[in-house]
């Protein structure tokens, strides 16, 4: 196995949402297989979800490789919101969060999810994730970054 080579820090903004929340956006370089360039998707991070997931709607725009139907299965999504249950399939997600692709990319797991309405943004939920990176949120506002910002650093 090649040895493992870190990614850089990435720092992208925190924005407002509303009148008093803030939300944070990170864009991932998913990895599609077959040999075609990687793809840019902008998750949604959401610090209380249990998964990483991905609508059906964002494969049939991105053009990703949809799992096989053999590995769905049922689960309680927990998010920000609430908790759904949800019926999904498992796999496996190569990304970087650099659009220079620089570093080894990181496999996480992650959920297919074929019933979110496109409403529904992808969701980076930490759990699975966190073991690989840390997240430094900072919500002092700095040059460039009026309501502070989210620092991703990887810890391979």
């Amino acid at each position: 196995m090649p040895p493992v080579v870190r990614q850089p820090d990435y720092r992208t903004k925190l924005a407002r949402k509303g009148q008093i929340g803030l939300v944070c956006q990170v864009k991932l370089w998913i990895d599609r297989g077959d040999g075609r360039p990687p793809v840019d998707i902008t998750f949604r991070v959401d610090s209380g979800a249990t998964h990483l997931t991905i609508p059906a709607w964002a494969f049939a725009k991105h053009r990703l490789p949809v799992p096989p139907a053999g590995t769905e299965r049922d689960v309680d999504e927990t998010t920000a919101a609430g908790t759904a249950a949800a019926r999904v399939r498992a796999f496996r997600l190569r990304a970087w969060w650099n659009p220079q692709l620089a570093g080894t990319p990181f496999d996480w797991p992650a959920l297919y999810w074929p019933g979110r309405p496109e409403t529904v943004p992808p969701i980076l939920g930490l759990g699975g994730v966190v073991t690989t990176c840390r997240w430094v949120i900072d919500g002092r506002p700095t040059p460039g970054f009026p309501f502070g910002s989210i620092t991703l650093e990887d810890t391979r």
